[in-house]
């Protein structure tokens, strides 16, 4: 009970100091009263959430005693698609024509996950939920996904009104391959900023909803829908069902999330649905030891790549974890970890190799734009420090976050933080738990 009551007081000082955030006569008061609520809840909480898999301690996970033979067919097969995954990079770097490129890298793939599959030596069962889980968890998750359709999906062609540049771009290049443009003749190539991969499933929504904003916008709606899901998923693996449906609604009805579910912005939403996705696979796969889990991690890293430039940040992101993971939980740190460290980074090399070939050839079309909003050049060209700039760049995106958004003529939010009052709190004092 004391424990409940200081996570309680934790909570109140959180929306106090989120309420007095935005004024500045109490702005240095806000801050020390979060501060202090991050202690508490810090304190609090930690007995309360515990992980649902049964090896949370870190401890590696028992044998399942599969067949020997079934696991050495298993990494056969991982080990023909790696090299399948090579004559994807060759015949990229030759320019062969992307059709056979295409159809080899979906061979490599589908192998590798079979592969990891078998290699595993066990089958997963899958049945139907039972009827405690579907009163208490599919139901309400539906109505969330419900109430996040309507929402996202109501009046797409016409709200926002107009279009930003950011739209019109891929919507552009996205008909220039519907009629039959050379220059994006190939989703491993790219034409503008990001991967051409992209335009090709714009040119599929095109097909099915007609040539237009709207098409395009559905086709981010539904990548925010989905994300919901797997945050759902994740949450429910870390934490609870209660747990994860409470997140998941306060996701579906955040400002951001639901803004950036309207808007055909190139290759953003589904850096939410791949990294959500990553850390769910990657954290089944620490916790089981399971190659398919790791095999599944990789291949969602590895598609990051093809999307928004922040899709970058997912790899070190993985690799940082992982080297926490090393550092804190060193009873997994055996052949089983270094295994399923081993499937990951190959998995993600092969979900990488057509576009990763393409880059070393042109590695100025890849990184341009991540050159032109690098703190090294924003250094360079106002003469000051890396961590000078670093340190304001991370102060505007904390603003942005909890206090004021700056931009608001580009993302329409008068000035408000992207993360509502309601929900700041709990966004502030879960990051101070999670740390």
């Amino acid at each position: 009970m004391a424990r409940l009551l200081v996570l309680a007081a934790a909570v109140l000082l959180a929306f106090i100091a989120q309420r007095f955030l935005p004024t500045s006569t109490y702005f240095e008061d806000a801050l020390w009263l979060y501060a202090a609520a991050a202690l508490l809840v810090a304190w609090a909480t930690r007995p309360f959430f515990r992980s649902r898999n049964a090896a949370s301690d870190g401890s590696a996970p028992q044998s399942d005693g599969a067949r020997p033979a079934a696991r050495k067919w298993g990494w056969g097969v991982i080990a023909l698609a790696a090299g399948i995954a090579l004559i994807v990079s060759a015949y990229q770097w030759a320019a062969r024509p992307a059709g056979d490129i295409i159809v080899l890298w979906l061979l490599s793939i589908g192998l590798l996950v079979y592969g990891a599959y078998k290699a595993d030596g066990h089958r997963f069962r899958i049945g139907l939920p039972s009827r405690k889980v579907l009163l208490n968890e599919l139901l309400p998750l539906a109505g969330i996904l419900l109430l996040a359709s309507a929402i996202r999906l109501y009046e797409l062609g016409t709200l926002p009104p107009g279009s930003l540049s950011d739209e019109a771009v891929p919507a552009w290049i996205a008909l220039r391959l519907m009629r039959g443009d050379p220059a994006v003749d190939s989703p491993f190539t790219i034409a503008w900023a990001h991967p051409n991969i992209s335009y090709y499933a714009i040119v599929a929504f095109y097909h099915i909803f007609g040539v237009g904003i709207h098409a395009l916008r559905v086709f981010a709606a539904v990548k925010g829908i989905l994300s919901l899901v797997a945050i759902y998923l994740l949450g429910r693996t870390l934490f609870s069902p209660p747990a994860a449906l409470v997140a998941t609604f306060l996701v579906a009805v955040a400002t951001w999330h639901f803004h950036l579910s309207r808007l055909g912005w190139e290759g953003v939403m589904e850096i939410v649905l791949l990294e959500t996705l990553s850390f769910l696979f990657l954290w089944q796969g620490l916790h089981t030891g399971r190659v398919l889990w790791f095999a599944a991690a990789g291949l969602a890293t590895g598609f990051t790549l093809y999307g928004y430039t922040s899709g970058k940040m997912a790899v070190f992101i993985a690799i940082g974890f992982l080297g926490l993971w090393f550092l804190f939980k060193r009873g997994f740190a055996d052949r089983s970890f270094y295994r399923g460290v081993a499937m990951f980074v190959l998995a993600a090399a092969i979900a990488f190799a057509p576009l990763g070939t393409f880059i070393a050839k042109n590695p100025n079309a890849y990184l341009w734009r991540t050159n032109e909003v690098s703190i090294w050049r924003n250094a360079a060209n106002n003469h000051l420090g890396i961590l000078e700039v670093y340190g304001r760049n991370a102060g505007l995106q904390t603003e942005m976050l909890v206090y004021r958004d700056a931009s608001a003529p580009r993302y329409g939010t008068s000035n408000t933080p992207w993360i509502d009052f309601a929900i700041a709190p709990f966004f502030v004092l879960g990051l101070a738990y999670s740390l």
